[in-house]
């Protein structure tokens, strides 16, 4: 076991393919969502990843009033959905010995659907949420990293990241913020902009120091 980042004060989790697993059920609701409406399910898949809804379906040749209709489709079976989500390994045990004003997830899903898939995972509601709904421009975008360490009260330099696409990682970076990789596709590309990565938060572990935390990996647990 390694020390990988010390004093830091605040932790930022993404929250699709970090906390909860729910990338099966999110390829199903979009596939269904393109078949119904006649659009390739190859060119909707390859703009999902860590980005809003709203800013892939800006990008679309699509009527303003479209948009948020199809927004708005998506957003209710998200919803409806939520209950086939499940925490990922070691989510809940890292989010519950962490001081609530210490975390905060940042997610790109809209509000309503980020505290019902949170809630149906079980997993510890953050009282810091920054969703889609909360900035005017999602990630790469440093504003949704930014927005949380400003509501945690903490110094960009001070927080850490935990994210699974390029995507976030880049607005981690953006933020000036270190960042952790999660998962399997940034485990294997080993990206630059980040400092470390886990195949789960299981592999996290975390200790006190005077001036913040420190985060070990523990490669044992894989």
């Amino acid at each position: 076991m390694s020390v990988l980042l010390d004093n830091i004060q605040a932790f930022l989790f993404d929250m699709d393919g970090v906390v909860v697993d729910s990338s099966e059920i999110i390829h199903q609701i979009y596939t269904r969502w393109a078949i119904r409406h006649g659009f390739d399910i190859d060119v909707i898949s390859g703009n999902l990843q860590g980005g809003r809804t709203i800013d892939f379906l800006s990008k679309m040749d699509l009527a303003p009033e479209s948009v948020v209709a199809h927004s708005q489709e998506l957003r209710n079976e998200e919803v409806r959905t939520a209950h086939l989500v499940r925490a990922l390994p070691g989510a809940h045990d890292l989010l519950a010995m962490l001081p609530p004003n210490r975390w905060a997830i940042v997610t790109s899903s809209v509000r309503d659907v980020a505290e019902a898939r949170i809630t149906q995972a079980g997993l510890p509601v953050p009282r810091v949420l920054v969703s889609a709904d909360d900035v005017d421009t999602g990630k790469p975008s440093p504003k949704p990293y930014e927005l949380a360490a400003f509501q945690l009260g903490a110094r960009t330099e001070h927080c850490v990241v935990f994210e699974d696409s390029i995507n976030g990682v880049l607005s981690a970076n953006a933020a000036l913020m270190r960042c952790v990789g999660v998962g399997e596709a940034l485990t294997s590309a080993q990206p630059k902009q980040v400092c470390g990565t886990v195949f789960a938060l299981g592999e996290v572990r975390v200790t006190q120091q005077h001036n913040g935390y420190r985060i070990f990996l523990d490669p044992d647990v894989r």
